[in-house]
């Protein structure tokens, strides 16, 4: 988890939506320069900030560009991170599932059922790692500021 602190410059705002008729999902993307590096943060509500403001980004740098899971402005007072509580809990319920099913399938002589089930776990440990890692940045962004 890298972490960056400085001045917006250049900053500009799009949105990605997905989904279709009554399933719709948008997320608000800002790309900006902070200290000569590229930034993206994505966010679930508009992110608000423009040039100059400070601020304390955390994420992974991806391909040169620090690809922000939090941010935290400082000049304005506002915290903006992905949403980690769905991740997680999706990632708890997939790993008790996988768990489970693989004791049961296991206790039936099942191998490919006891293989389906462990790959539904590493899928929810991988939901609830995602998770445990916008907390972390969230946490980063505001004690290092």
């Amino acid at each position: 988890m890298q972490m960056r602190r400085g001045q917006v410059q250049k900053v500009r705002f799009s949105t990605h939506t997905t989904g279709h008729d009554d399933s719709v999902s948008t997320h608000h993307i800002a790309s900006f320069e902070l200290d000569g590096m590229a930034v993206q943060v994505v966010a679930g509500r508009p992110l608000m900030m423009e040039n100059g403001d400070e601020v304390v980004v955390a994420g992974k740098i991806r391909r040169g560009v620090l690809m922000g899971v939090a941010c935290n402005n400082l000049s304005r007072k506002i915290l903006d991170h992905r949403g980690w509580m769905v991740s997680l809990l999706v990632g708890v319920v997939f790993i008790l599932v996988g768990l489970v099913g693989t004791i049961g399938a296991a206790l039936e002589h099942s191998p490919i059922g006891a293989a389906f089930f462990l790959v539904f776990a590493a899928v929810g440990a991988g939901a609830a790692h995602g998770g445990m890692q916008i907390l972390r940045a969230k946490s980063l962004v505001l004690t290092g500021a």
